[in-house]
């Protein structure tokens, strides 16, 4: 990797997804049980890099949540992003047999005509597939809805 803006694309776009799909159970208890941990996690690839870490852990934020009977969610709050492509927030979505999971990004991108910021809502599926879906509001609450809308195919 070269510098932090490709470091940071690739703890939320890959890395992140990667442990997700593969360590699946493992990765989601010690994030909803030790969601500190993941700053810890992120420091690493940057000093793995030799790149300084730009960020504060507290930053961050790691949230557990229960969606809709066996439905769980882990939620990311990532540090307020600068540039596009940047992760505002990462959903990971799971049943409690691990049997369906999904991984949306919440995103920043910028708009061809006006150059205004806008957020967008995308999926990254485990082979590495991107599904752009749809412009979305920045709040929290309405992006775990909207993710929830998708994993459920209520949208």
């Amino acid at each position: 990797m070269q510098n932090e803006t490709n470091i940071r694309y690739f703890i939320e776009h890959q890395l992140t997804r990667d442990w997700f799909f593969q360590d699946g159970e493992q990765f989601v208890a010690v994030l909803i049980e030790r969601g500190e941990l993941y700053p810890q996690m992120v420091r690493r690839v940057y000093e793995d890099n030799h790149q300084e870490y730009p960020f504060t852990d507290d930053q961050f934020a790691v949230h557990g949540l229960h969606v809709k009977g066996d439905v769980y969610c882990v939620f990311i709050k990532m540090p307020e992003p600068e540039a596009e492509a940047e992760c505002r927030y990462i959903l990971m979505f799971f049943d409690r047999e691990f049997e369906k999971t999904a991984y949306y990004t919440v995103e920043n991108s910028v708009s061809l005509f006006f150059g205004q910021t806008l957020t967008y809502l995308c999926e990254w599926t485990k082979e590495g597939e991107h599904r752009n879906y749809m412009q979305c509001s920045d709040d929290p609450a309405a992006c775990l809805e909207q993710c929830r809308k998708l994993y459920f195919e209520e949208a």
